[in-house]
């Protein structure tokens, strides 16, 4: 495990998650909502499903087109790193899921982004971190990235709670 994930790890360990929803953000890069009940329709957005997929997709598919050698090892990564990201959501977003009726899908989305970060930083020495790494920031800073809108990235913007 890289530096850089062990680090995003231990800030979203020893932070309070979504501490900083519903405050004002001034960032004009990003759409916002200002409820869980908006939140939640935003996850649930097929466009946003479909972005953090294709994102995902073309991670590996660059790492395996010019990086082989190195995406032979994402499985040997991703398994020890699902040990302790899943838990680790599981935990944070519970009380959140049932004190807000969030849907399903709330738990799995918030682990996508997570996984997705530390696995754009475990290769970050062959494609530079970018989409997972930018919706993690926004955890670190309190907020719920909870959706994208106006078309697959690079298009489109992220929608921040």
């Amino acid at each position: 495990m890289t530096r850089e994930t062990r680090r995003l790890l231990k800030a979203l360990a020893d932070m309070e998650w979504f501490s900083n929803v519903g405050q004002p953000i001034d960032d004009l890069t990003v759409a916002t909502v200002k409820t869980w009940r908006e939140a939640a329709r935003a996850c649930g957005r097929k466009l946003s499903q479909v972005a953090a997929i294709e994102c995902q997709n073309l991670l590996t598919e660059r790492l395996h087109k010019d990086f082989i050698k190195a995406y032979c090892n994402w499985n040997e990564l991703v398994v020890p790193l699902n040990r302790i990201v899943k838990p680790m959501v599981r935990k944070h977003v519970r009380r959140i899921a049932k004190q807000y009726k969030m849907p399903e899908n709330f738990e799995f989305s918030v682990y996508w982004d997570i996984s997705g970060a530390c696995m754009e930083l475990e290769y970050g020495k062959f494609i530079p971190p970018n989409y997972f790494a930018e919706r993690a920031k926004w955890y670190l800073a309190g907020h719920f990235p909870c959706g994208w809108e106006g078309g697959l990235p690079p298009k489109g913007r992220l929608v921040v709670f």
